[in-house]
């Protein structure tokens, strides 16, 4: 490859012309790009100056982004000296999230995680979107677990798996807490269900079971690896397709 080629990292950002609704994703591809190229990115004024290159339409024509950005030029350069004192890219964002960032966007993905509903969408699909909004409205949904590797119960929990089961498909839910097989109270336990009694009783099929839980005797209790468990649901009844999906996911996540 010659000297004068480089590798492409990261895409170019989008222009942004100052729409509030596109403002996060605007700001997270200038990290991505800033992020891909940073020996090119080593001093404030150059990631301030790349960012503002891209307050504008793309027509050119002036805009709420565009004026937004000449306005703050020309109260933060010395001319061409480069930056005032004080000014950094830290600043420089904080203005720009102060200007154009959604102030209510919490409350917006919070009031859309309320809302959210299974349907007709795969476990996955909706797993997916279910933790990007949690993610958006501030609940964290990164697991941990402790030195036996049981999943730790976070402060936050409790109220995701209210939202999560709020949102699941009346089959689903129905199957999950029509048994009175008590569920993990931790977040992550409840949604990545390891152990499942190969036996072909009403826990078989109950996503979350854990085994401390079965009321059938220890000796009439086995257990088997994600593989297996695959290939057993695989050659159940298509009602327990969602089963499936949910290892699928499981899988997608590293578990």
């Amino acid at each position: 490859m010659s000297g004068h080629h480089r590798i492409t990292l990261a895409a170019n950002p989008p222009y942004f012309d100052g729409d509030k609704s596109k403002y996060l994703g605007f700001v997270d591809a200038c990290t991505t790009y800033i992020g891909a190229y940073r020996s090119e990115f080593s001093l404030d004024e150059t990631k301030i100056l790349f960012v503002l290159s891209y307050l504008r339409n793309e027509s050119g024509t002036s805009c709420a982004a565009s004026r937004w950005a000449m306005n703050w030029k020309q109260h933060n350069f010395e001319g061409f000296q480069g930056l005032k004192a004080g000014v950094t890219a830290t600043s420089f964002l904080e203005e720009l999230q102060r200007a154009f960032g959604d102030s209510n966007a919490e409350q917006v993905a919070a009031a859309r995680l309320m809302a959210l509903r299974q349907g007709r969408r795969s476990c996955a699909d909706y797993i997916s979107d279910f933790e990007m909004l949690a993610a958006d409205a501030g609940y964290n949904v990164v697991t941990s677990t402790d030195s036996k590797g049981e999943y730790k119960k976070g402060e936050q929990d409790n109220i995701l798996i209210e939202f999560l089961e709020r949102g699941l498909s009346s089959e689903i839910a129905s199957r999950l807490y029509n048994t009175g097989v008590p569920l993990p109270k931790a977040y992550g336990a409840f949604l990545r269900p390891n152990q499942l009694p190969t036996n072909r009783s009403r826990w078989k099929s109950i996503p979350g079971h854990i085994a401390r839980n079965c009321p059938e005797p220890k000796k009439k209790r086995t257990f088997f690896n994600r593989a297996t468990m695959l290939e057993e649901i695989e050659n159940r009844d298509k009602d327990n397709e969602f089963l499936k999906e949910i290892a699928e996911k499981l899988h997608e996540k590293g578990f």
